[in-house]
C-alpha cells in the first residue's frame, strides 16, 4: 500500500512538472512573438522628438525668439521708405501778413502734396542716426486763375546725433547676440528635456506592465496551488486554514492583476498623449538593459556645463543688464544735447520741368541742450537705485552659480551611484527569481510550507520592482546629465540640434 502511494505521488509531481514545463515553453514563445512589436526606450524618445507636442512648443517659442533677433538686426541695417501726402484741399479764412507788416484776414483757397523718399541708417556706435533723402512738394493756388507752385529738395543728407546720451544701441549689440544664442542653446536643453519626461513616462508604463506581468504569473501559480492544496486538503495531509490561505492568496493575486490593468490604461494614455500618437493601441515596452558603458568625471561635466549650456550664458546677460541700468540711470541724469545738421540742394519754381535746373544750397545747424540744474536729488536718487538693483542681481547670480555648480556636481555622483545600483539590483533579481523556483520545487515535494513560498513571492516580486526602479533611475539620470551639460558623454561630442 505505501509503495502504490508513493507510485501514484511521483505520477502526479510528474504530471504537474510537465504541466508546469509547458506553460513555462509557451509562455517563453509568446514572450518571444510578444518582443518582436516591442518599443525600445530610444525608439520611444525619437518619436518623441519628432511628434511630442512639447517639441512643438519648443520649435514655437524658438521661432518667437528668432524673429525678435531679426527685429534686432534689421535696427542696424539701411531702412528706405517712402512717405507723403495726397492732394489735400484746404478753403478758409486766415491771417495774412501784407506788405507793410501788418497782419490781415483773407480768404484762401488751396491745395497741397508732397512726396518723401528716403534712406536711414542708425549708428551703433555713436547712437546717432543718418538719413539721405529727396522731397517733393506741390501747391495749387485757387484764385481768380489757378496757379502751380513746385518745391524740391532733389538731395539733402541730415546727421541726428543725441551728444553725451545713454546709446541702447551699444548695449543691446552686447546682449541681443546673447539672447539669441541663449534661446538656440535653450532649443537643444528642450529637446533634451523631452527625452526625461518621455523616459519617465516610459518606466512608468514599463513598471505597471512588469506588475501586470508578475500578477498574472502570480494568478496562475496561486490557481495551481490552490488546487494541489485541494487535493491534499481533501487526502487530511493539510489543515483547513492552510487551504484558505492559498484561496487568499488568490484572491490577493488577481485584485493585484486588476490594479496592475487600470496602471497600464492610465500609463499608456499618458504616454501615447506625449508621444503624440493617436488611434494607437496598447503599447509593449521592451526593457533597456543595454547599458552604456562610459565614465563622467565632475570636473569635466562642469565644463561642458559651463561653457555649453544657456544656464550660464543667461547668467551673463543678466550681468550685462545691470550694468546697463547703471549706463542708463548714468546718461539720462547729466547733459543732454542733441545735434541736428542738414546739408543739401533746393529748388522752388512754377514750371516742372525747370524743378531740377540750377538748384540752390541749403543748410541746417540746430544744436539743442537740456542741463538738470535743480531736481532735489533725483538724478543721484536713480543712480542709486541702479546701482542697488545691479548689486542685488550679481548676488543673485552668484548664488546661482553656486547652486548650478553644485547641481552638476551632484548630478554627476548620483549617476554614477546609479550605475553601481543597477549592477545590485540586476544581480538581486537574477537571486530572487532562482530562489523562488528553488522554493517553488521544494514546496511541490512538501520540503516547505506555504508561508516560506508566499516569502519567496514576494522577494521576487519586490527584486523585479527594484530592478525596474534601478534602471528608471540610471536612464533618467542619464538624459538629465546630457540636458544639464549639452554633451554626449557616451559619443565624447558636442550635442547639437
Amino acid at each position: 500500500m505505501g509503495l502504490e502511494l508513493t507510485y501514484c505521488r511521483k505520477n502526479r509531481l510528474l504530471a504537474l512538472s510537465f504541466i508546469l514545463l509547458i506553460l513555462g515553453v509557451r509562455a517563453g514563445y509568446a514572450q518571444e512573438v510578444e518582443l518582436k512589436n516591442k518599443y525600445s526606450l530610444k525608439e520611444v524618445v525619437k518619436i518623441c522628438l519628432e511628434k511630442s507636442p512639447k517639441m512643438v512648443e519648443a520649435n514655437t517659442r524658438f521661432e518667437n525668439q528668432y524673429w525678435q533677433y531679426q527685429i534686432y538686426k534689421s535696427d542696424y541695417r539701411p531702412q528706405l521708405r517712402l512717405s507723403g501726402e495726397l492732394p489735400n484741399f484746404n478753403r478758409s479764412i486766415t491771417p495774412i501778413t501784407q506788405n507793410d507788416g501788418s497782419e490781415a484776414f483773407k480768404p484762401r483757397s488751396y491745395s497741397n502734396s508732397a512726396l518723401d523718399l528716403g534712406i536711414s541708417q542708425k549708428i551703433g556706435l555713436t547712437g546717432g542716426e543718418i538719413t539721405i533723402g529727396t522731397q517733393l512738394g506741390r501747391i495749387d493756388q485757387f484764385t481768380d486763375s489757378t496757379t502751380v507752385n513746385y518745391l524740391a529738395n532733389p538731395a539733402v543728407i541730415t546727421l541726428n546725433q543725441p551728444l553725451f546720451a545713454y546709446n541702447s544701441y551699444r548695449w543691446d549689440k552686447k546682449i541681443e547676440p546673447m539672447k539669441y544664442e541663449s534661446a538656440k542653446r535653450q532649443l537643444i536643453e528642450n529637446r533634451e528635456q523631452v527625452m526625461v519626461e518621455a523616459t519617465d513616462l516610459f518606466f512608468k508604463l514599463l513598471l505597471s506592465q512588469e506588475r501586470k506581468n508578475s500578477a498574472e504569473q502570480n494568478v496562475a501559480n496561486s490557481d495551481t496551488l490552490l488546487k494541489i492544496a485541494r487535493g491534499r486538503y481533501n487526502l487530511g495531509k493539510i489543515a483547513e486554514n492552510v487551504l484558505l490561505q492559498m484561496e487568499l492568496s488568490l484572491m490577493n493575486a488577481k485584485r493585484d492583476l486588476a490594479l496592475a490593468e487600470l496602471e497600464i490604461d492610465l500609463g499608456n494614455l499618458q504616454l501615447t498623449m506625449f508621444m503624440g500618437l493617436t488611434g494607437t493601441g496598447l503599447l509593449t515596452l521592451r526593457i533597456p538593459n543595454e547599458i552604456p558603458e562610459f565614465v563622467v568625471n565632475e570636473q569635466d561635466a562642469l565644463v561642458h556645463a559651463k561653457e555649453n549650456t544657456s544656464v550660464s550664458l543667461n547668467f551673463e546677460v543678466r550681468k550685462l543688464e545691470g550694468l546697463q541700468m547703471v549706463g542708463q540711470a548714468k546718461g539720462e541724469s547729466r547733459l543732454n544735447a542733441n545735434l541736428f545738421a542738414s546739408y543739401g540742394l533746393t529748388n522752388s519754381t512754377m514750371a516742372f520741368d525747370q524743378l531740377y535746373s540750377n538748384p540752390s544750397d541749403r543748410q541746417l545747424l540746430i544744436l539743442g541742450f537740456d542741463v538738470p540744474i535743480i531736481d532735489w536729488g533725483r538724478s543721484k536718487a536713480r543712480i542709486r537705485t541702479a546701482m542697488a538693483n545691479k548689486k542685488l542681481i550679481d548676488v543673485f547670480v552668484f548664488q546661482e552659480e553656486q547652486g548650478f555648480t553644485q547641481e552638476i556636481i551632484l548630478l554627476v555622483r548620483r549617476f554614477n551611484i546609479y550605475r553601481q545600483n543597477l549592477e545590485i539590483a540586476e544581480k538581486a533579481d537574477e537571486i530572487a527569481k532562482k530562489s523562488y523556483d528553488i522554493t517553488m520545487k521544494r514546496y511541490l515535494i512538501g520540503k516547505v510550507v506555504q508561508l516560506d513560498l508566499k516569502n519567496a513571492q514576494e522577494e521576487k516580486d519586490l527584486a523585479r520592482r527594484r530592478y525596474i526602479q534601478a534602471l528608471y533611475d540610471f536612464w533618467i539620470s542619464y538624459y538629465q546629465l546630457r540636458q544639464k551639460t549639452l554633451y554626449d558623454f557616451e559619443a565624447s561630442n558636442l550635442i547639437l540640434e
